[in-house]
């Protein structure tokens, strides 16, 4: 896995930022309010990266990237540029003369969420995480140990707040399924029911999504055309928007017939967030920060679910596919 790793690279991440505003909570309804209820707010984050480099796109990954609307030219034209720290490492060793300073933002800005997490005591959320951990690490934080354990003790000391895996989360739960897009549903869907009937534990709870945060593109390299010179599009794009828009109305009630099909129709209208519904605020389904969302989204409802106590003893334990056992990594207390 190491090696499979530090031979391929990410493209993009996301990062949501979830925080619970002091202000109280908004109307929800214009006359019926939930008797406990919970805001947060959501910030949601995009980065495309681009490793300095020979680009290299395997069938398959290329193929999974155009059907999911991914740009290639967008991330040639606006990707970051990024050298792995254990890359940065063997140049140095190698003592290359005259050799170009390496551009190390996305380092830097990681160096800077550490310290954010540690000294704020946050707790880094993920689902299905061990890759994204390992790709984070190799990426932006150090290069990997030879060894698994030195990785998993080091991961515990860049993250002494904690990892959460909402894939694990939702097993612990009893999830009829635990991919990402089913456990954010049926979160959702438990979140709506809880209009009627929320407790002090299992409150109600919103989460208001501000506008992403983009990277400005890069206009120095687009070449300018006069307005009136330009071919039109619009029919085109909006042809591509209303088919887009169909088939995520589709896979939305697909998931509404199941849910109901699981848990019986709900007492209060269902007005799921995963509707997309906050198309402007959150993009398509395979956008890093739409998962990230989707992550953050679901662990709000785990917060709210787990009784505090059980809560603590899921941390730092990440789901792996076809084992009984989570993997551990040692809690920093």
């Amino acid at each position: 896995m190491k090696k499979v790793i530090e031979e391929h690279s990410i493209v993009s991440f996301g990062i949501s930022i979830m925080k619970n505003p002091l202000a109280s909570s908004p109307v929800v309804h214009p006359t019926i309010e939930p008797k406990y209820s919970q805001s947060y707010e959501c910030d949601n984050y995009n980065f495309l990266t681009l490793k300095e480099g020979p680009l290299v796109f395997g069938p398959g990954n290329a193929q999974f990237l155009a059907t999911s609307g991914f740009s290639i030219d967008r991330l040639i034209q606006e990707g970051i540029p990024f050298v792995p720290p254990g890359d940065i490492q063997k140049e140095n060793q190698e003592e290359q003369l005259h050799a170009p300073v390496k551009d190390t933002k996305l380092i830097q800005l990681w160096r800077a969420i550490l310290g954010i997490l540690k000294y704020n005591n946050i707790p880094l959320i993920l689902h299905n995480g061990l890759h994204d951990i390992m790709y984070l690490y190799h990426s932006f934080i150090d290069r990997l140990p030879k060894k698994f354990s030195s990785f998993v003790n080091s991961v515990s000391n860049y993250f002494p707040s904690g990892i959460y895996d909402t894939k694990y989360l939702a097993a612990e739960l009893n999830f009829n399924a635990t991919f990402l897009s089913y456990v954010f549903a049926r979160s959702d869907r438990l979140r709506q029911n809880r209009f009627i009937e929320s407790t002090e534990k299992e409150p109600y709870f919103e989460v208001i999504v501000n506008h992403p945060a983009q990277q400005q593109p890069n206009t120095s390299a687009t070449k300018k055309i006069k307005l009136d010179d330009a071919p039109s599009f619009d029919d085109d794009n909006d042809e591509k928007k209303l088919k887009k828009q169909k088939k995520k109305d589709v896979i939305c009630k697909a998931y509404a017939h199941v849910l109901d099909w699981e848990m019986g129709v709900s007492q209060y209208p269902q007005t799921y967030t995963s509707d997309f519904t906050q198309e402007d605020a959150i993009e398509g389904a395979h956008s890093a920060h739409f998962d990230a969302y989707m992550t953050a989204f679901s662990f709000c409802y785990f917060l709210h679910t787990f009784p505090p106590v059980k809560l603590q003893e899921k941390i730092n334990k990440i789901k792996l596919d076809f084992m009984e056992h989570p993997l551990r990594f040692p809690f920093k207390k």
